[in-house]
């Protein structure tokens, strides 16, 4: 190994991973405004978010739409505080939980 690479792979080991966002997205027959909101978690710069969709059993499109944007989709019956609760504590799926 020669000196250059020990240094780079000792520099690699110190950096810290770089942390997960979660975004978590409360629903309800929200199709008109749901597609803007995944385009704009889409065109941020930072590379590790997920996106969390906790939808309260829509009757239109919302769901479908989530699942476009490879959003992560989760179904509750009860109100938003409690769809912001389940999407907080579901473990990440890029973390392999």
């Amino acid at each position: 190994m020669t000196f250059a690479h020990a240094i780079e792979e000792a520099s690699v080991k110190k950096r810290k991973p770089t942390p997960l966002i979660s975004v978590v997205m409360p629903t309800y027959n929200s199709q008109r405004t749901v597609r803007q909101c995944l385009q704009s978690i889409q065109r941020q710069t930072y590379e590790r978010v997920e996106t969390i969709v906790v939808d309260r059993y829509s009757m239109d499109e919302t769901t479908q739409i989530a699942r476009q944007f490879n959003a992560r989709v989760l179904f509750v019956t009860r109100e938003r505080s409690t769809a912001k609760n389940l999407g907080a504590r579901t473990p990440s799926i890029r973390d392999g939980r």
